[in-house]
């Protein structure tokens, strides 16, 4: 009974943090612009699991043993390690970003910037723009490269 109150208590406390870090991190994600949108579902997929989460916890506890919560225990420990997991895999996009816009900053390339097209309407400032999407276009697809993404797995900037 013991370890149940200690875990109740950690995994509160911890999982309490969720609230707090959720809007700053959906807006690093996905934008100012898209953040209550993403907010939006990300609290409508959160209802599912809540909803279900303690007749989940009830069907996988075994009565008959002397350790009658240990499933539901090591169910939710995996489901805490596979967040962490994502949240790891969200850090490592954010780095691959980083450094890309970095090197396009060395190189002098503009980078997911905005160029006022709507005022001039001419071939020079199209191109420039079409240059500007096409770098946003190649940053996102390198990385997820496998190389390039283990190492900013470990990379130890911060984000």
């Amino acid at each position: 009974m013991g370890l149940l109150c200690f875990f109740a208590l950690v995994g509160g406390g911890i999982s309490g943090s969720y609230w707090g870090i959720i809007s700053p991190v959906c807006a690093e994600v996905i934008g100012l612009q898209e953040l209550p949108a993403g907010l939006s579902i990300t609290w409508v997929i959160i209802v599912a699991p809540t909803t279900f989460a303690e007749a989940i916890a009830l069907e996988l506890r075994s009565p008959g043993s002397k350790r009658i919560y240990l499933n539901v225990q090591l169910f939710t420990a995996f489901m805490y390690f596979g967040g962490a997991l994502c949240i790891w895999l969200v850090r490592a996009w954010k780095v691959g970003e980083l450094e890309e816009t970095q090197r396009a900053k060395e190189d002098a390339i503009p980078c997911g910037g905005t160029v006022e097209t709507e005022r001039d309407v001419d071939g020079k400032r199209e191109k420039v723009r079409d240059i500007v999407e096409a770098e946003a276009t190649a940053i996102w697809t390198r990385g997820w490269k496998s190389r390039d993404l283990l190492r900013r797995l470990w990379a130890s900037s911060r984000v």
